[in-house]
Parts: structure tokens; C-alpha cells; sequence
């Protein structure tokens, strides 16, 4: 976070908090001194969990000042489907649970969801458009769908209403990460 600060980018610190509500709350409080842009919290760690962290970060931020990171809640993972949900009892579709979660998220004070490009559309017709949209899963076309099961390209996210994409193996996993990573932003712009 430091180097990354230090070379003056923005940090998206993709952690999924996931704990009893203190626990949560202090991580939020530790990733605020590191002066990230964004973080994320599992969405299925419940109402308490997520109004205590937004009540702590509002009366830390009173108290002390500073800038409100975006503050966002993992609804259900890309690498998951509606059998797997099922095989954890989660007896909801897919889209139906991203929608509880994402909802839940909003009326606990949360900025917004990580959810897969094939929610996107809902989500930004339901939760409206200052609600922050981050989708993971992100794949250029052609390229592998490695252990994702909800995929979807740049440009789609894009065009559906994401607010940023995150983009994994498809740069980590190629030899030149500079050029994989102009390749993306070629294909975000429509170039």
C-alpha cells in the first residue's frame, strides 16, 4: 500500500473483511490510516456487522478528519454459481441473493457492492446511480475463464454501468503485465 501510495496511485485494498463486527471495524480503521481509496467487506458478515463498521468509520472521521474511503461490500463471489450457493444453503438465485446483499449493504451505509457484470444492469437500475459498482471477473475476450464461473469483457462492463473493473490473471499471468494491462484499457476505450 505504501509503494503503491508512494508512486501516487489510489489503492483499492481487496481484503473481504469478514469477522465479528469489532473486528471488521478495527480493520476498517487500519486500512483508513493507510490511506486507502477503497475497501471491501463480505456483505454476508450481516446487518450488525456492516452498521457497526459504518458507525465507526463516520465517528473515527468526525472525531479525527481525513477522506471517507469508498466502502464496499463483496455480495457473491464470480467463482460461484447457483449450485454452489445452493450447496451452502443459500436457496436464492444468484441474481436474487446479490440483490438482498446489495440492498442490505445500502441501508447499512455501505457505498456500494462488488458484484459480477451479470448483475451490474439490475443493480444499477435498483440501486441507482451513485451507488458504486466494482466488477471483478474481468476477461478480455479470448482469453481464459480460469475459476470464474460469472465472466464478463472489459467493454461489457463498461457498457452496463460498472464504476471500475478488476482485472486479475489476465495481467498477473502474462509475461508482459504492461502490455496485457494497455490491452485492457485499448479495449475499455473502444480502440
Amino acid at each position: 500500500v505504501e509503494m503503491v501510495k508512494g508512486q501516487g496511485g489510489e489503492v483499492f485494498l481487496d481484503l473481504k473483511f469478514h469477522d465479528i463486527p469489532n473486528t471488521v471495524a478495527q480493520a476498517a480503521l487500519s486500512a483508513i490510516g493507510l490511506g486507502v481509496f477503497m475497501f471491501n467487506v463480505h456483505a454476508l458478515g450481516g446487518k450488525v456487522m456492516l452498521k457497526t463498521l459504518s458507525e465507526v468509520i463516520a465517528e473515527h472521521l468526525k472525531k479525527n478528519g481525513g477522506e471517507k474511503p469508498v466502502v464496499l461490500g463483496v455480495t457473491i463471489l464470480t467463482s460461484m454459481d447457483r449450485q454452489q450457493l445452493n450447496s451452502i444453503g443459500v436457496n436464492r438465485s444468484v441474481k436474487n441473493e446479490v440483490l438482498f446483499l446489495s440492498k442490505l449493504c445500502k441501508e447499512n451505509g455501505l457505498d456500494g457492492v462488488v458484484c459480477s457484470g451479470k448483475e451490474v444492469k439490475l443493480l444499477r437500475r435498483v440501486m441507482g446511480d451513485e451507488f458504486v459498482l466494482v466488477t471483478p471477473g474481468v476477461r478480455p475476450a479470448g482469453a481464459k475463464d480460469d475459476d470464474q464461473k460469472r465472466i464478463i469483457t472489459p467493454a461489457k462492463a463498461r457498457e452496463l454501468g460498472s464504476d471500475y473493473i478488476v482485472v486479475g490473471r489476465p495481467i498477473t499471468g502474462r509475461e508482459n503485465r504492461l502490455q496485457a494491462a494497455k490491452e485492457i484499457l485499448a479495449e475499455l476505450s473502444g480502440k
